[in-house]
């Protein structure tokens, strides 16, 4: 159920809020108690998480590569969006509606024949954000050697 919060009688649009629920495609009806149904059985109201980015698309084995995540639909509170690369956990440091930073834990052992894994931004912990991004979110784990340090 949602309510109307405006109506602009010019450009024919009402603006209603919409009380949430599971990502999913809904089906709309607008009906007035004086005009009855407005027939809007053929609009649908879409209701999805998009991750449009990320920086950088690649980082070290072992950790530590802080990642900006830009999209929609995020949550405000950090341990809403739960962040993997593949099996490997990125530990969301901020968050907010439209971006999220991470920083990448060292690849998991299991993912040690894969240089390149699937990015995906979780909802709520259970719902998965659409990629939107140009490199269909792959990111490239980079195995150099770590520096040595002399004297």
């Amino acid at each position: 159920m949602s309510r109307v919060t405006a109506v602009d009688s010019a450009a024919k649009t009402i603006t209603i809020k919409f009380g949430g629920g599971p990502l999913d495609t809904y089906k709309t009806q607008v009906t007035s108690a004086t005009y009855g149904d407005f027939g809007t059985k053929s609009k649908d109201l879409v209701v999805q998480a998009v991750l449009s980015d990320f920086t950088p698309k690649s980082g070290s084995i072992y950790g530590g590569t802080l990642i900006t995540i830009t999209g929609s639909v995020f949550s405000n509170d950090g341990l809403d969006n739960n962040v993997k690369i593949g099996k490997t956990d990125c530990i969301v440091i901020t968050s907010s509606t439209n971006q999220i930073t991470c920083r990448t834990e060292p690849r998991k052992a299991e993912s040690a024949n894969n240089p390149s894994e699937t990015f995906v931004v979780f909802l709520k912990a259970t719902e998965e954000a659409k990629c939107e991004a140009s490199n269909n979110c792959e990111f490239t784990w980079l195995d150099a050697t770590l520096p040595t340090v002399t004297g």
